[in-house]
């Protein structure tokens, strides 16, 4: 056997021996009525800023163990490295040419996001003390989608608001609070509507949200009418944000157009969304239900399509195919509760023509789920013929 590897060998079989012998006196002061030794969730990990306990990491090279984050709670442990092959807690890893003491010790560094590099004593050909400190192998481990401890940038957040975020030393952001939103602010692309001052039956205010996150003036009162204008190119979507209110709700539908069943209580909210085609093309297209950018529930939906209003329930069986009440395999609704139309199910819109999207809630107001909030409605151009 090489004279350094059978050094290495012994080294390795001296810490094996040490860490037992540690382990019995210990194991007999705990016996004696000295306090016991902290567990590992006590003294072996480190805290994070927000109060979450990170398991003690440790890396494997070599058949060595080294304990690459050692801090100064360790350095009386660190100052035995030469036993089980790891650098001095307190000590920056050494530079890569240099002499060092112990042949075969290995030394690791941080590198990158959070990765680590190794490198070697290389022990002396001529057989002497000590050796030289080799190259670092390339960076590892490093934390998917991390950031550079120390650093910092600016993110929107809430309703045209910013926040700082820094990079904390276990490469992950941990962001500020939420500041600047303007004073009763909005989502862009959110609808929003009120009856009242409304006399007349089936009549709302309405108002936008702009761009600024701030609300537009209330209409003056007029039938509720909802419209969006679909994608010029296979591909895109077009999307805003509806309000689901409990002032306008109705029966709940159900089943497949012309043989279609309704719920016994009119107390589920609806919306009425008008699509528009701009093209002079037949437009072939997706649509579904998922969360409001401004933070709205998930509401349970209901989804179809009809060709022009209903003006009442006979009128409602006329939709165009079927009613989701799920979200379908490939959409991304992000809650399975949200309905969608795809597939088979995907509708057409005739050239510089419109259809109306209905979606209503699953569960009646006053129900213990979700039934009246902010929700987008999300529709795709899928063909154009």
């Amino acid at each position: 056997m090489h004279v350094a590897s059978r050094r290495f060998v012994s080294r390795l079989a001296l810490a094996s021996f040490t860490a037992s012998a540690l382990a019995v006196a210990i194991a007999a002061c705990s016996a004696d009525g000295a306090p016991d030794v902290a567990t590992s969730s006590e003294a072996g990990a480190e805290p994070e800023e927000n109060g979450a306990v990170l398991p003690p990491p440790s890396n494997t090279d070599g058949g060595a163990i080294v304990d690459a984050r050692a801090d100064a709670k360790g350095a009386d442990a660190g100052k035995d490295a030469g036993k089980d092959g790891g650098a001095d807690a307190g000590q920056a890893a050494p530079t890569p040419g240099t002499t060092c003491a112990v042949a075969d010790e290995i030394f690791v560094r941080t590198c990158g996001v959070c990765g680590k590099q190794t490198a070697l004593c290389l022990a002396n050909a001529d057989g002497g003390p000590g050796g030289v400190v080799t190259e670092y192998n390339a960076c590892s481990d490093e934390v998917d989608g991390g950031c550079l401890p120390g650093t910092t940038d600016n993110e929107a957040c809430g309703n045209c608001g910013t926040r700082v975020r820094t990079c904390n030393k276990y490469c992950a952001w941990t962001a500020g609070p939420c500041t600047g939103e303007p004073v009763d602010s909005c989502s862009p692309t959110a609808n929003d509507y009120t009856t009242a001052g409304c006399p007349a039956k089936g009549t709302v205010r309405q108002r936008e949200c702009g761009n600024a996150c701030k609300w537009s003036p209330l209409s003056s009162c007029q039938p509720l009418a909802f419209t969006l204008t679909a994608a010029a190119n296979v591909g895109e979507t077009a999307s805003e944000i509806y309000p689901l209110r409990a002032p306008i709700a109705d029966k709940r539908v159900g089943g497949t157009c012309g043989s279609n069943y309704f719920s016994t209580t009119a107390d589920y909210p609806y919306v009425y969304v008008e699509v528009s085609n701009p093209t002079a093309l037949t437009m072939t297209l997706s649509a579904w239900n998922t969360h409001a950018s401004n933070g709205g529930p998930a509401i349970a939906t209901v989804m179809t399509v009809y060709a022009t209003k209903p003006a009442d329930e006979a009128a409602r069986k006329g939709c165009a195919k079927t009613v989701a009440t799920s979200c379908p395999p490939g959409l991304p609704c992000g809650a399975a509760s949200f309905a969608g139309l795809t597939g088979t199910n995907a509708f057409t819109i005739p050239p510089s023509g419109s259809v109306l999207v209905f979606f209503q809630s699953y569960y009646a107001t006053g129900a213990t789920q979700p039934s009246a909030g902010d929700v987008k409605l999300v529709v795709r151009t899928d063909a154009l013929q």
